[in-house]
C-alpha cells in the first residue's frame, strides 16, 4: 500500500547499508540452534509459566501463518487467546483477535471470523476508553495539584497577613501602653512638683 517510489528508495537505502535480506539467503553459520517448541510449551505448562505459554503459542501461530497453514495457525492463536483472556492483556487480546480473524477468513469461516472482528472492535474501544480515562485522570490530578498549590499560596498569604496584623496590633498595644505610662509619669511629676511648691 506504499508509493512505489518510496519502496524503491527504502530498498536502495537498505541494500547500500547491507540491511537487505537477499544477501543473507545463502548465509552459512558456524553453529545453529534448534529446539522443539512443543517441549517449551510443555515446560511452560508444567511450571505454570503463563507468559511463556502465551508467547510460545503466539510464535507458533505466526510460524504457521507465514507458511500458509491457517488451520494450524488458528489452533495456536486460539490457545494463546485463551491465555490472554485469563491474564487480561487487552493489547495482546486485540492483536490475537485480528490474527484469528485473518486465519478464519482464509478458511472461509466468515461467521466465526466476524465474531473475532467484533471482539477486536470492542477491545479496541475499551482500550481507547481506558486511555481517555487515564488522560482525564491525569488532567484532574494536574487541576487538583494546581488547586492545592493555589490553596497553599492563599494560606501563606493569609498567614503573612495575620502576622502583619498581629505585629500592627502589638505595635498599637505597645504605643498605647507607652502613652499611658508617659501620662502616669507626667501626672506623678506634676503632683511631685506641686507638693514641693
Amino acid at each position: 500500500g506504499r508509493d512505489a517510489a518510496q519502496v524503491k528508495l527504502v530498498e536502495a537505502y537498505a541494500k547500500a547499508n547491507g540491511l537487505w535480506a537477499d544477501a543473507f539467503a545463502d548465509a552459512t553459520y558456524a553453529r545453529t540452534i534448534e529446539f522443539d517448541l512443543s517441549k517449551v510449551i510443555k515446560f511452560a505448562k508444567t511450571n505454570a509459566i503463563v507468559d511463556l505459554q502465551f508467547q510460545s503459542y503466539m510464535f507458533l501461530g505466526d510460524y504457521y501463518k507465514a507458511r500458509n497453514n491457517p488451520i494450524q495457525a488458528c489452533i495456536a492463536y486460539s490457545k494463546s487467546h485463551e491465555l490472554t483472556l485469563e491474564m487480561g492483556y487487552l493489547e495482546d487480546i486485540k492483536k490475537l483477535d485480528m490474527s484469528l480473524y485473518d486465519c478464519l477468513k482464509a478458511q472461509d469461516k466468515h461467521e466465526e471470523s466476524s465474531n473475532y472482528l467484533l471482539h477486536y472492535i470492542a477491545v479496541n474501544d475499551s482500550l481507547n476508553t481506558l486511555k481517555h480515562n487515564e488522560n482525564l485522570n491525569k488532567n484532574i490530578a494536574k487541576y487538583e495539584q494546581k488547586e492545592l498549590r493555589e490553596e497553599r499560596i492563599d494560606l501563606a498569604k493569609n498567614q503573612r497577613l495575620f502576622e502583619l496584623k498581629s505585629r500592627r496590633s502589638n505595635f498599637t498595644l505597645y504605643s498605647l501602653l507607652f502613652s499611658i505610662g508617659a501620662i502616669l509619669i507626667g501626672g506623678y511629676l506634676v503632683i511631685l512638683f506641686s507638693n514641693k511648691n
